[in-house]
């Protein structure tokens, strides 16, 4: 686990594995065990696929709980706690996604068929086949980080740059 600043009120604590969805499990159980002691100061707690930045008032701190090194403090806290607590097992829910492969709704599919060197039929059973897991919440509103994907079908971004995609995308990288 590495723990570091990110500016004068906030630190980010990186758990250093491979995103998957027990490293995501992590984050949620620090993430509520922080919510369950209802720290007075800290004002924000934002997940990601791999580390978790926590927001917290300086000022509030050192004024009214008389914490000289709110960064320290914020550090030695995440120090303490044990990140082995697991996330509750409730069941996730399950949605089905329906996927239209190709044409207008998949312009670059043909590009991708050809960089994995895959045939259609192939390339369409390897990205249904695992059940995914919502890693995290992305940065356009309602837009899910999916993990669990095959590594045979891991690629850089293939398409050129995109100003515009289409509500409904799935967007493989």
């Amino acid at each position: 686990m590495k723990i570091y600043s990110q500016g004068d009120q906030a630190i980010v604590v990186s758990i250093e594995k491979e995103v998957s969805k027990d490293l995501t499990e992590e984050l949620l159980a620090l993430k509520k065990y922080l919510a369950d002691k209802q720290y007075p100061f800290i004002t924000e707690i934002v997940p990601t696929e791999s580390d978790m930045m926590i927001c917290y008032d300086a000022r509030d701190m050192i004024k009214h709980h008389h914490i000289q090194s709110p960064f320290l403090y914020m550090k030695a806290l995440m120090q303490t706690i044990q990140l082995e607590i697991k996330h509750e097992d409730a069941p996730a829910p399950s949605i089905e996604i329906p996927v239209i492969y190709g044409g207008e709704y998949g312009p670059d599919l043909d590009a991708l068929l050809a960089h994995y060197k895959l045939d259609f039929e192939k390339f369409v059973k390897l990205h249904t086949q695992p059940t995914y897991f919502v890693s995290m919440m992305g940065y356009t509103p309602g837009f899910p980080y999916l993990t669990g994907m095959s590594k045979r079908l891991f690629v850089n971004h293939t398409g050129g740059n995109k100003t515009f995609i289409p509500a409904g995308s799935v967007i493989i990288e």
